[in-house]
């Protein structure tokens, strides 16, 4: 299985990188959203920032929604975020699961 982990931070790309290694899931970690949609990458997971320096991380899950062939791709979207707008907003643009950065 291969995982997309789409992040800004240094730290939690190596936060998010790591354990999914340790379970033998190759992981692609990339800044930008864009960038990768347009090398069109395979992958069977995706873990999006909702805040990035280049993309939005809602923008960004809509988008994959659009163009991934595998419509079903699980995405799931972190945050430090902690408005329930905010949170309800990701998933009805296609996020399937909203982690905080406080649970990590």
């Amino acid at each position: 299985m291969k995982a997309l982990v789409v992040e800004s931070s240094l730290m939690y790309q190596k936060i998010f990188g790591q354990p999914l290694e340790a379970y033998s899931l190759a992981s692609t970690i990339t800044e930008s959203m864009n960038k990768t949609l347009e090398q069109k990458i395979d992958f069977d997971l995706t873990l999006i920032s909702m805040y990035l320096n280049y993309d939005n991380g809602i923008e960004s899950s809509k988008a994959l929604r659009e163009k991934h062939k595998n419509k079903q791709v699980p995405i799931l979207i972190t945050s430090s975020e902690t408005d329930p707008s905010l949170i309800c907003k990701t998933i009805r643009n296609g996020t399937s699961e909203a982690i905080s950065h406080a649970c990590i």
